[in-house]
Formats: structure tokens, C-alpha cells, sequence
């Protein structure tokens, strides 16, 4: 679900005067869209509140949210470049050897920068907990260095 969305002019109604008097758990959910963060997102957010994906079909189909036109328009998918997965695939195997190959399959399979960044928070995971923290925030500086450059 990378769909994103806004708000609505009923969604707005809502937020400024409880005109529709949605239930407190689905209001949550609504004051939690601001057309930058995406449904799965939302929903990893709000799973606290109970059935979060009822609660986001029901704001959909009751015309308080929208998917995002501007969003909608473009690739909502950013892909990692190959340059970027090889460079941070090479810095994990220079730090765990043979043992980081399955993270680096996992880093090679990421088909979205989300994804991706999962997996080289998983890394840094198995980096800290086998040489510690000083050396996965070496690894992260690298990987910032590569992200950036």
C-alpha cells in the first residue's frame, strides 16, 4: 500500500468542528493523514488503535480522505541505484565477511529506498551485535557518505 493520502473537504470539515462525529479511534487515524505519509506508514502508526485498516477503508470510502493527485502522478517508488547497494553491500562484507552474504542478497532484492533502508538498519542490527556499537556507527557514517554523495 504506497498509496498516500489528504484530507479531503469533508475530511477537513471534520478536523475543524466534529461535524460528522467520527469515532475517536478513526479520528486519530485522520488527524494522522497529512498527504506526505503513506497508507502503510499510517497504518504501522495506528496499529494501536485497534483495526486501523477498517478504519482507513472506512475514511476512504466515506469520502474524508483522497489519494494524493500529486502523488498519484508520479512514482511514489524510489529505487536504490545499483552504485548505492554495492557500495553499502561492500561495506557489510568488509565488516562481517562471509556471514553478511544473506544481508547482502536482502540489500540486492530492496525494489524501494523503504525497503532498502530496512534492510541496512538490519545490518547495522547485526554489525552492533556482533562487533559493537562504535563499529556500526562507523558503518552508518559510511552508508550516510554513500547516500548523500
Amino acid at each position: 500500500m504506497q498509496s498516500i493520502y489528504v484530507k479531503t473537504e469533508k475530511g477537513n470539515e471534520e478536523m475543524a468542528n466534529r461535524t460528522f462525529h467520527l469515532p475517536s479511534r478513526v479520528r486519530s487515524l485522520l488527524v494522522m493523514v497529512d498527504g506526505k505519509t503513506s497508507a502503510e506508514q499510517l497504518l504501522e502508526n495506528t496499529a494501536v488503535l485497534g483495526d486501523s485498516a477498517a478504519f482507513l477503508k472506512m475514511l476512504i470510502e466515506e469520502g474524508f480522505i483522497k489519494i494524493n493527485a500529486s502523488t498519484a502522478s508520479e512514482s511514489t517508488v524510489k529505487v536504490p541505484s545499483q552504485q548505492l547497494i554495492h557500495g553499502v553491500s561492500a561495506l557489510v562484507l568488509d565488516i562481517l565477511g562471509p556471514g553478511g552474504d544473506q544481508l547482502c542478497v536482502r540489500l540486492e532484492q530492496a525494489r524501494s529506498m523503504e525497503e532498502f533502508a530496512k534492510q541496512v538498519d538490519q545490518c547495522r542490527t547485526v554489525i552492533e551485535n556482533s562487533f559493537g556499537k562504535n563499529k556500526s556507527d562507523k558503518f552508518w557514517g559510511e552508508v550516510l557518505k554513500r547516500l548523500t554523495a
